[in-house]
């Protein structure tokens, strides 16, 4: 297939590789100048392009059958209206009048509101508790509702938080390794950057439309997290401190459905 990842970053770059690898025509955006010639190592063509230069996106994406949206915002609430809802926006019209059939777009699941440590899936009311959830679903909202009307099939793939090489666990217990913590009781889920590449790449063959979401088999407490990673390693463990009387235990993600829609095994069922 002809494809476009727009966002070649930690996810994006990868997934570029992999499709090159796999026979694909990859082309790939970045906003950095620097990167253009790492992305050509990767066998992803370049392109320098932010996605509100609309004329500029809309001829990278001519002869494309599928998009990738796998952007990425920075630290401020700020950063995430204009990456994510008015990136999408932008791309949207882009699209519009290419050839580009398919937009595959990679969320969060920080969109479901849910604070009581209990199971959510894709039929859970996604009632987010911040500003960047609810910038982030109506990123998605937009997507879905305007791709319909422009007769692009879209898929968003909610993502738990990403792990994988340069990002290994045991750099995140390194920064809060002895000092106190009280959210020891909060669930974290999380998945490895190669099962979002491997369910990204099965998503070509699966023509499914709406959310999917994609985390490990194992979502699991703060506490037995890091206490694992500081029974196996020199760094000095979280000290827990009472939780306080109305906790915020976060959420448990379910993955069933992405599993059985894509026919995938995830390489890294557990962190």
């Amino acid at each position: 297939m002809n494809i476009a990842i727009i966002g070649c970053g930690y996810v994006g770059s990868a997934l570029g590789r992999a499709l090159g690898q796999a026979g694909h025509d990859v082309r790939g955006t970045t906003t950095r100048p620097e990167r253009a010639d790492d992305l050509r190592v990767l066998g992803i063509q370049p392109a320098v392009v932010m996605l509100n230069e609309i004329p500029a996106v809309a001829s990278l994406l001519g002869d494309r059958q599928v998009v990738f949206l796998t952007i990425a915002a920075g630290r401020q609430d700020s950063d995430y209206r204009r990456v994510y809802v008015e990136g999408v926006r932008c791309l949207l019209s882009a699209v519009e009048g290419t050839s580009v059939k398919r937009i595959i777009y990679t969320s969060s699941t920080s969109v479901y509101g849910r604070s009581d440590g209990g199971w959510v899936d894709e039929t859970s009311p996604t009632e987010p508790t911040t500003d960047r959830g609810r910038l982030l679903l109506e990123a998605e909202r937009t997507l879905l509702e305007g791709a319909e009307q422009i007769g692009v099939a879209a898929t968003v793939l909610r993502l738990a938080g990403i792990y994988g090489p340069g990002r290994e666990p045991a750099s995140w217990l390194a920064r809060c390794a002895g000092q106190e913590r009280s959210d020891g009781d909060a669930y974290l889920n999380l998945v490895h950057r190669d099962d979002i590449v491997a369910a990204l790449i099965a998503l070509l063959d699966v023509p499914y439309r709406g959310v999917l979401n994609l985390n490990d088999d194992a979502p699991t407490t703060r506490r037995d997290f890091y206490d694992r990673l500081a029974a196996a390693s020199d760094v000095s463990p979280v000290r827990w401190t009472r939780r306080s009387e109305s906790p915020t235990l976060g959420r448990r993600v379910r993955n069933d459905l992405v599993k059985r829609t894509l026919g995938i095994v995830l390489k890294h069922p557990t962190h």
